[in-house]
């Protein structure tokens, strides 16, 4: 997937006037601070300090983070299809990333507001928001906020919390949440990083939204307890899990198509790279879930192909044969991540 052409031609102007060694080293630095995170990205925004390290995120974080968040929202899209959604809530804004993934799924969005407490961050957001086309992204609303203390939130369409809430202490993410699903109208959306801690940070705004009576989206095909939640190792060596803890987490990944510009200041050959990340939707009206979610990379052997599934009885693996015809079609075009309808 790449970012739309109008916002990857934004950024190219905005990355024009760098030296490209002195933002080679930005990417760099940047990259190594991820690393000595162990992956977890969601605290990527506080590890930006200047104008080319601001420089570098839009270069290398805003593709991925655009990536996850456009996947989700496609995926609330295809489970609500009569969804509207003309107002947008984005706490944790950073350039208004959010913003650009919503446009895109949501072509009548009319109305933006955008929570981030980096002035530099909005000034930045600002300028992209500037030479947009869409009018909603031009006259969005940004403000100037520290999430931890804004205890009311105005209400909008769709609220859009992501990559925010693993930098906030829990109690202070337990206040967010309870503030963000009071302002959803209709839906709300929490996405963080694909490690075992930010499934960690997803699994408290599950709980907590499903308690204030939210009705799952996606990707749970079930609103009770999430069967990973508790799960220490996973039932046999199928499962893909975290070497060192031992323990199964709920994530997934979408593809992004890295530009010229990325692949030669990460020295990268490849011209793709994988954002995981773990999510949850919820709607204040009734949807479909799916009725089982592909949650690891499906097995593809001769003659049959195993699934690991999500259900709402649990977790399954599930193997379809050649003999099962229309059945083993479809298993083999399905992905992580997608609904399955057995």
């Amino acid at each position: 997937m790449p970012l739309p052409t109008q916002l990857t031609r934004i950024i190219e102007a905005e990355l024009s006037t760098l030296d490209r060694r002195t933002l080679a080293r930005a990417v760099e630095e940047l990259s190594n601070s991820y690393r000595n995170l162990r992956g977890d990205t969601s605290c990527s925004v506080s590890l930006i300090s200047n104008d080319v390290q601001r420089a570098a995120y839009l270069l290398t974080r805003v593709p991925a983070t655009y990536a996850a968040i456009h996947a989700v929202l496609r995926e609330v899209k295809e489970r609500i299809p009569d969804l509207e959604v003309r107002s947008l809530l984005d706490l944790g804004a950073g350039p208004g990333t959010a913003m650009w993934a919503a446009a895109e799924i949501f072509s009548e969005l009319e109305r933006v507001t955008l929570i981030e407490q980096s002035s530099s961050f909005i000034r930045l957001g600002q300028r992209l928001a500037a030479a947009a086309h869409s009018v909603a992204i031009q006259t969005a609303r940004w403000v100037e906020a520290d999430l931890k203390h804004e205890a009311q939130l105005p209400a909008h369409d769709l609220v859009i919390i992501s990559y925010a809430l693993g930098e906030m202490p829990s109690a202070s993410r337990s206040q967010l949440i309870f503030g963000a699903w009071q302002a959803a109208a209709k839906v709300i959306a929490v996405i963080e990083p694909g490690t075992p801690r930010g499934f960690q940070v997803i699994l408290q705004a599950r709980s907590q939204v499903l308690a204030q009576g939210a009705h799952m989206v996606a990707p749970c095909p079930q609103g009770k307890q999430c069967p990973m939640e508790n799960q220490s190792t996973a039932e046999d060596g199928y499962a893909t899990r975290d070497t060192k803890t031992k323990q199964d987490w709920c994530h997934f990944a979408q593809r992004l198509e890295r530009t010229s510009l990325h692949r030669r200041l990460k020295s990268g050959e490849l011209g793709y790279e994988d954002e995981k990340f773990s999510y949850v939707a919820a709607a204040k009206q009734a949807s479909a879930p799916a009725a089982a979610r592909v949650i690891r990379h499906p097995i593809q052997l001769k003659g049959h192909i195993k699934l690991e599934l999500c259900t709402p009885e649990g977790l399954k693996h599930e193997t379809v044969s050649h003999s099962q015809g229309e059945a083993f079609k479809t298993a083999r075009k399905v992905k992580w991540g997608e609904a399955w309808e057995p």
